[in-house]
């Protein structure tokens, strides 16, 4: 482990959560603690003890979000690299492009060997680094998470990969996260987050994969520390920027806090669609119609009723 029960070496680990929730302030606060071998958040020794971490994050700019976030937590910014661009092409040719993750593989290998010491990679969107591939396609994801697995074992690491949450109802806390399945499938530990029902100043990192055993949840917030920064004219300022506050350990279930929060009667009204999508769908055998209104009578739906049998 590189953090016990939490973060497994030698393996990618999937954040999920809908936006504004710290999934990405804790996994600034992972890098922070990370670069000086501080404790971990819930006080669990650092056994590893200090090492570099590699950031890839479109969403956030180093210096005016990132760097004063991890300063906050009490991190070295010097021992995070923020690799987004890579040159392509040659002499007058040459220009700067994102990191595609498709391509670009063997550039973070690259990075990896001049950079013995980095043990903590963090992809944050995964989304935003497929290049080419689509999240949403299981054979085409899979060609982007199989190799950062592989990526994860051979060199020790651990690689966070950040995920939003979709839209749908009445599924698993794992089939929340945005994309195909091949998004988490290839991790071996996950983690949602989650605003706290009895608590909304209160948010929740809940775990959704237990390849590795099942262990407890963190509660926590965030709070805002002055941090001296430079502004786009080089004149520096104090800004507040915020940092993660433990709470203690949570029992929480993830699926129950997400069953709670979702409307009842979208739910009901997606049954049909997704009983249908599991009898009716491409490659499935023929099924009776009657076999099928006996299936949704059975979950309640009077068929008698012209939605009912459209649907």
């Amino acid at each position: 482990w590189l953090w016990e029960g939490r973060l497994p070496r030698r393996a990618t680990v999937a954040f999920a959560g809908d936006m504004s929730l710290g999934k990405s302030t804790v996994a600034f606060d992972i890098i922070a603690r990370g670069s000086v071998g501080a404790k971990w958040l819930d006080g669990q020794p650092n056994t590893f003890g200090s090492f570099e971490s590699v950031l890839l994050s479109a969403e956030d700019d180093p210096n005016t979000i990132i760097i004063p976030r991890i300063i906050a937590a009490g991190g070295d910014p010097s021992k995070v690299y923020f690799p987004d661009t890579i040159k392509v092409g040659e002499g007058e040719n040459q220009t700067d492009r994102e990191i595609r993750l498709d391509l670009d593989i063997q550039y973070v290998k690259e990075l990896l060997i001049e950079h013995p010491a980095i043990k903590l990679v963090v992809i944050d969107p995964l989304s935003n680094y497929c290049g080419a591939k689509n999240i949403n396609l299981e054979q085409e994801i899979r060609q982007v998470t199989m190799p950062l697995a592989r990526l994860a074992q051979e060199y020790d690491l651990v690689i966070i990969c950040i995920f939003h949450h979709n839209k749908k109802q009445g599924v698993s806390p794992m089939e929340k996260v945005i994309g195909a399945g091949g998004n988490i499938g290839a991790c071996r530990m996950g983690w949602t987050f989650l605003s706290d029902p009895e608590n909304p100043e209160q948010r929740l990192m809940l775990q959704i994969k237990e390849n590795l055993g099942k262990y407890d949840g963190l509660a926590y917030t965030t709070e805002s520390v002055p941090i001296l920064v430079s502004d786009a004219e080089g004149m520096q300022k104090t800004q507040g920027h915020a940092r993660i506050k433990y709470l203690g350990k949570s029992i929480s279930s993830a699926h129950v806090i997400i069953a709670q929060s979702e409307d009842p009667q979208v739910k009901l009204d997606a049954k049909p669609f997704e009983l249908l999508s599991q009898i009716c769908g491409v490659g499935m055998p023929k099924t009776p119609a009657c076999e099928i209104y006996e299936s949704l009578a059975a979950m309640g739906f009077d068929c008698s009723k012209p939605s009912a049998v459209m649907a």
